[in-house]
């Protein structure tokens, strides 16, 4: 069952699957913060937002200053700027097909190449103990639940990991092209 999900301040941020309710059949477990009810859709520049019993349509919240132009940027902020752009893409992540067929949506936050590389690093051993048979629950960053093998464990941890590498060879062209080009974002310089 699709839910819609919010942050902390009910601004909505995408569609999650609530997982059925193992005590009460036909029930399903809303998460935290997530509404069954579908958001309107919103024009450019603006947001759905929670708001008490239902969805409002509102501007959305800006804390922050706006950049200084370009041109006007030190190296090191153009630097943090690259940083940013880097992390984002790891934090996006990507998507891996292994030789098996599954399809796998792999995110790059801290917490999950931990998870990655502890998972491999249990294949790996199970591997060489022959316990080949074994299968490990792994949920996606699309919230979709794959039983693996050890050894598509450990394709999926290869093929993660050759990605986060392209990710940084990426990112180091960027920043040593001095000066860093205005387009260090464009997707045509990173994988």
């Amino acid at each position: 069952m699709l839910v819609y999900q919010t942050d902390d301040g009910g601004f909505y941020v995408g569609q999650v699957t609530a997982q059925p309710d193992p005590l009460i059949p036909g029930e399903h477990l809303i998460p935290r913060n997530a509404y069954v009810q579908a958001p309107p859709t919103a024009p450019e520049g603006q947001v759905a937002q929670w708001v008490v019993d239902g969805w409002s349509i509102v501007d959305i919240p800006t804390d922050e200053e706006p950049l200084p132009a370009w041109e006007d940027m030190t190296d090191e902020e153009k630097s943090a700027r690259v940083n940013d752009a880097r992390t984002g893409r790891l934090v996006a992540g990507v998507e891996v097909t292994l030789s098996t067929a599954k399809t796998i949506y792999l995110q790059g936050r801290d917490e999950d190449m931990r998870n990655m590389h502890g998972l491999c690093t249990a294949a790996q051993w199970r591997i060489r103990m022959g316990a080949v048979e074994h299968t490990t629950p792994f949920r996606d960053g699309n919230n979709v639940i794959h039983f693996l093998t050890p050894y598509e464990v450990e394709e999926m941890w290869l093929q993660g990991a050759a990605w986060v590498e392209q990710v940084y060879s990426a990112y180091w062209l960027i920043k040593d092209n001095l000066p860093i080009p205005e387009d260090y974002n464009d997707d045509s310089l990173w994988p």
